[in-house]
């Protein structure tokens, strides 16, 4: 039998806490050494095709990892048909799921598995581990897989209340060495300009206009983090200006989490106070006055009437970045709700930045056109696709009625080759081989079968499509709610031209 096989590697954090001989053998290069050994000094797989699949940095507490995902699916559509990984726990360390993918659902898959290092081969009976070794096997490593979890945790827990610095990178204005925090003179100089410039009164807005014109790197640029934008905004002086590290002041515990990447912040009664921790490079006084200056801006900010449809999502089309709302008020009338909003680009690093004031009303009164527009296209394309749709529907049924039949003559088949092998016509062997080829057959028309089916249905996301245009023409006119529903981004040039990223552009662009 010809083999295409699938060589898996994974490698988690956890895996750190090996001493160094294991650790080099249980890295992604180490593992595929001894896989691609094993393969060369066996001849059944020496010729096989190979595919690998990798998961570097993934638990193998459960299986939402792409690499596994990704080989999973290709077992269900028969593109592998043998598996090898180093040992068992690369493959995972939950006891119920490996359990069940190698006693369950890879016999039915006909995938051969193979543990190197555990001395596994589903082929293989004599010789290998028994399924009472495999199960043994799968539970110690999903217990060794809790087991360093609750150390790690237990020890970050111990490092918090020693007061170490255990969140990653440092703030602006820092550098970590052995978990403190050692002040960076460089970066700690722009931390006191950007107190400076507040104390002075200039807005956030303002104080990060003057740094990106002065090309001063942000933190991101600074530490030379990949895919990171190297704009100042107004929310990282915020930020600088509010954290209490500036002060001296180390606060531990700030965050917690019950669950794996699912953070939320914690009660101030559990956080974590040293004060006087590390080198300040502010000082409280400095620190309180522009806090209670900024209170008051943001007690101001919160009376006003406010917009609400566009929240987050107007962009400078020549820069990307956000565009600032302002408001201007009516001097001529002394309501104070008497108020008018616009936008405008406050960084303008391109010539193509919208510089001039996009007033909101109108912005809105553009937006609903856009969407009148785009949906009646859509709407004139689905009853189109609905058309077409049923035409092709009146052919299925033959085709199914056909594959039927000669799926009738197979399983036909497969009884008179059992016949010949009760009268001793033909071996024993001849026969499983025989209806091997002959199952092979009918599991290929069933998927056939399985496909005209599926493409005789409506797809889901055209039934999604309908109903959000049916929805929409519910409407009479286009209200807020409509616009936060349909719209994810707009982009604004210059000329005031308006360019939408609308929320369902991939339901109705997948099968429209």
């Amino acid at each position: 039998m010809s083999y295409t096989t699938a060589v898996y590697l994974r490698l988690s954090d956890d895996d750190s806490d090996l001493d160094s001989i294991k650790t080099e053998s249980n890295s992604i290069s180490g593992q595929r050494i001894i896989i691609r050994n094993f393969i060369n000094n066996h001849p059944d797989l020496k010729n096989s095709i190979i595919k690998e699949y990798c998961d570097d940095g993934y638990s193998g507490i459960n299986f939402k990892r792409p690499g596994i995902i990704k080989l999973l699916d290709d077992v269900k559509s028969g593109t592998v048909n043998c598996i090898i990984v180093k040992d068992l726990s690369r493959f995972g360390r939950n006891f119920i799921e490996v359990g069940n993918y190698l006693e369950q659902i890879f016999p039915v898959f006909n995938i051969r598995f193979i543990a190197v290092n555990d001395n596994y081969d589903s082929n293989i009976k004599s010789g290998c581990m028994s399924n009472i070794e495999i199960a043994f096997r799968n539970l110690m490593n999903e217990e060794y897989s809790k087991d360093i979890s609750a150390k790690i945790k237990a020890t970050k827990e111990i490092q918090k209340k020693q007061g170490l610095y255990i969140n990653g990178i440092a703030p602006y204005g820092y550098k970590v060495k052995d978990k403190q925090l050692v002040v960076d003179n460089y970066a700690a100089e722009i931390v006191r300009q950007i107190f400076k410039m507040a104390e002075m009164g200039i807005s956030c807005m303002n104080i990060a206009k003057a740094l990106n014109s002065e090309n001063i790197p942000t933190r991101s640029a600074y530490m030379k983090m990949p895919d990171k934008k190297a704009y100042w905004k107004a929310n990282n002086i915020s930020n600088i200006l509010h954290n209490e590290v500036y002060i001296g002041t180390l606060i531990n515990n700030r965050w917690g989490s019950n669950f794996p990447n699912v953070f939320k912040r914690n009660s101030s009664e559990d956080w974590i106070i040293f004060e006087n921790h590390h080198e300040a490079i502010i000082s409280v006084e400095t620190f309180e006055n522009i806090k209670k200056r900024h209170r008051k801006i943001k007690n101001r900010k919160s009376s006003r009437n406010n917009y609400t449809e566009f929240k987050k999502k107007v962009y400078c089309k020549g820069c990307k970045q956000p565009l600032q709302k302002h408001y201007t008020k009516n001097i001529h009338n002394k309501n104070t709700n008497d108020i008018s909003f616009f936008y405008r680009c406050d960084y303008g690093n391109t010539d193509n930045c919208c510089k001039d004031k996009v007033n909101i009303s109108h912005l809105k009164k553009m937006t609903s056109i856009s969407i009148k527009n785009y949906l009646n296209i859509i709407s004139d394309k689905l009853n189109s696709l609905k058309i077409k749709h049923i035409e092709n529907k009146k052919n299925t049924y033959k085709s199914i009625l056909a594959i039927d039949d000669k799926i009738k003559q197979f399983e036909n088949k497969i009884l008179i080759e059992y016949t010949n092998y009760r009268t001793n016509t033909i071996s024993k062997q001849e026969f499983i081989s025989r209806r091997g080829k002959l199952s092979d057959k009918i599991y290929a028309m069933n998927l056939e079968k399985e496909k005209i089916n599926s493409d005789s249905t409506l797809p889901e996301n055209i039934i999604t499509a309908e109903n959000i245009v049916k929805k929409f023409n519910s409407d009479k006119s286009i209200s807020d709610e409509t616009i936060d529903m349909f719209v994810k981004k707009i982009f604004i040039s210059s000329n005031e031209e308006i360019e939408i990223e609308f929320n369902f552009k991939d339901i109705f662009d997948t099968q429209i």
